[in-house]
């Protein structure tokens, strides 16, 4: 009888401890909140704010730098035109530090002040705010690049880039396409990142629609310092392979090619990889292991287009001479101008947080004229940009343009 009451009663201590903690949390994340909104509001004294939510630090921070940079430049071409009908535009950015929770903090307190934000720009963040858009009706243009995450949480949700789903699957396609003898493939994926997850499950599902046996999908997640590259290559080596599928980001997709290449793959052909690997660090890790192998993007670095270049000059000038090869950089000034182009086009200073505002705002996004991009028009539907997708196949460090689809 002593026992259980003793039990019982640490039990009860228990309980209260985890209630007392989650009230600190909650309450930590509510003061995060509240100060980023006293923070907009001071920011936006004669102003159109455009607040953008991004990592620098963190693990994602390898896209963070890139999207800050085209989201700086952006604000600086609208107001050398004069800004949004004589107003200047005003950049209000927050390091997410790759963090769901700090990003969701983030985002509550600028619904309190703006009807629209752009970022997260890393799908787990974005992921980690949907939960509040329908709460706020506050309008995220983030990285819901999956029609399952856009149409759970619609119509608030508006990716930033086209469809990924559609481009990874396009993607390999081609590859087969152009290599008929390749049959069975390995997939290497990242199962901490939903995104990747989703283009494995639409891999399996449609692959063996286009003649491609899946015989193995290797997982390479784990934190950082833990991931065993060559462990993952010999794993997808051992299963005999025609071709191998990377979804990896630059730093992981740059670790596995060195490793199949150094095993015997020597044939570039045989391997294809994913938008999310289109980077300076991939060109500088990966050496000269790209020769030959496949790649696809969401816009296309050698674009003639006078904005463009325009772009890349300016970036060059203060990257040391290095091409914007990020996808996030025309995404993301993509992304700015059409928030701006709103904003002008129903006559609000970006301020307004009324229910009817937002609203409009969303229905914009939703259903948004043609809009004049940084490389070629495009426009949303439903939430989905419509854009065109570029294919590629290297030719030493080069990329070589092999095939645009256009939006469907």
């Amino acid at each position: 009888m002593v026992y259980y009451i003793k039990t019982k009663g640490w039990q009860i201590l228990a309980v209260l401890l985890i209630g007392i903690s989650l009230f600190l949390v909650a309450n930590q994340y509510n003061s995060i909140a509240s100060r980023f909104q006293a923070e907009i509001q001071e920011k936006t004294d004669e102003a159109v704010p455009v607040v953008f939510l991004c990592p620098q630090t963190g693990y994602y921070s390898f896209v963070g730098e890139d999207a800050v940079w085209a989201a700086k430049y952006a604000v600086s071409q609208i107001n050398l035109q004069g800004g949004i009908n004589g107003t200047p535009v005003r950049l209000i950015f927050k390091d997410t530090r790759s963090d769901q929770s700090l990003a969701a903090s983030y985002f509550l307190g600028a619904s309190r002040e703006v009807p629209a934000v752009i970022g997260p720009i890393d799908a787990p963040a974005s992921a980690g705010i949907a939960p509040l858009l329908e709460d706020t009706g506050t309008t995220s243009i983030a990285s819901y690049s999956y029609e399952d995450i856009r149409t759970e949480y619609r119509p608030y949700t508006i990716a930033f880039m086209n469809d990924s789903e559609i481009g990874e699957f396009a993607a390999v396609r081609l590859w087969k396409e152009k290599n008929p003898d390749i049959k069975d493939v390995v997939i290497f994926t990242d199962s901490e990142d939903d995104a990747k997850s989703d283009a494995v499950s639409l891999f399996q599902k449609e692959l063996p629609g286009i003649g491609l046996n899946i015989l193995d999908v290797v997982d390479i997640s784990g934190t950082r310092s833990m991931r065993r590259y060559e462990q993952c290559a010999i794993q997808a080596l051992n299963k005999k392979a025609d071709g191998y599928i990377s979804l990896l980001s630059a730093e992981d997709y740059a670790n596995v090619l060195l490793q199949l290449r150094k095993r015997g793959v020597s044939d570039g052909r045989f391997i294809t990889a994913s938008f999310s690997a289109v980077s300076e660090n991939l060109l500088d890790a990966a050496e000269n292991s790209l020769d030959g192998t496949y790649i696809w993007d969401k816009f296309d670095v050698n674009y003639p287009g006078y904005d463009w270049q325009k772009l890349v000059k300016a970036y060059q000038a203060s990257h040391n001479g290095n091409m914007p090869l990020n996808n996030t950089v025309p995404e993301i000034y993509d992304a700015v101008m059409a928030l701006c182009q709103c904003y002008e086009e129903l006559g609000l200073t970006g301020t307004e947080t009324d229910p009817v505002s937002k609203a409009k705002v969303c229905g914009w996004f939703n259903n948004s004229p043609v809009i004049h991009g940084i490389q070629g028009d495009f426009r949303w539907e439903n939430g989905e940009k419509e854009a065109d997708y570029h294919f590629f196949v290297f030719q030493g460090r080069e990329m070589k343009a092999l095939q645009n689809v256009p939006a469907e």
